[in-house]
């Protein structure tokens, strides 16, 4: 059964109801878990507030980041400078979305590498982040997003099939991300007694 931590309902113009939370929970044949995630309440997404920094330049949360990154890539020093200027999340998205000389297929062959770099920034500098990171531990993290069948898995929250991998509609790339930067943080001695006290 999933438990509830947080959650913040949005209308959308989709048929299945945006909803920001948090929410956990097993598999129906009892063999995995899930941390369950979308919106920017909760740390794991990419909207949240969690200032960065990466190579001398600061960053306000793991979007602004992302899409700079993808600017930079592209050499597109204007639309860079604009996502630097705004610290909000949905400008940082918008503008990632005009990057001029934008090559689909280069992008994608290193878009998760550059989402892992900025992970790893994000919950190396931040203390609490990284904390409640660990506090997943032993489960697989989850963007439920149904608007997004890349990053997320296509179904909301708070849908039922969300616990369910055979059901779902996209490749949670984040998730992917984020599990792979916990359980490689975690085996860091660095981070011991952190491990300790999450769980």
């Amino acid at each position: 059964m999933a438990s509830k931590y947080s959650n913040r309902k949005r209308k959308s113009e989709k048929t299945e109801e945006v909803e920001d939370g948090l929410v956990t929970g097993v598999s129906p044949d009892g063999s995995e878990s899930f941390t369950l995630f979308y919106g920017h309440v909760p740390v794991f997404s990419n909207f949240h507030p969690s200032p960065f920094t990466v190579d001398g330049v600061s960053f306000s949360c793991g979007e602004q980041f992302f899409h700079h990154a993808k600017a930079v890539h592209f050499k597109d020093e204007e639309h860079a400078a604009m996502i630097l200027a705004t610290d909000e999340p949905r400008l940082h998205k918008q503008l990632g979305r005009k990057v001029e000389h934008f090559v689909p297929q280069e992008w994608n062959d290193v878009c998760l590498d550059v989402m892992k770099r900025g992970s790893f920034a994000k919950y190396e500098q931040n203390d609490d982040m990284r904390k409640q990171l660990f506090a997943t531990a032993g489960t697989t993290l989850v963007e439920a997003s149904p608007r997004d069948r890349k990053w997320g898995i296509g179904l909301g929250v708070h849908n039922p099939k969300a616990l369910d991998r055979k059901s779902w509609r996209g490749d949670n790339c984040l998730g992917k991300v984020l599990t792979e930067v916990r359980d490689d943080l975690m085996k860091r001695d660095i981070y011991r007694k952190e491990i300790v006290g999450s769980q």
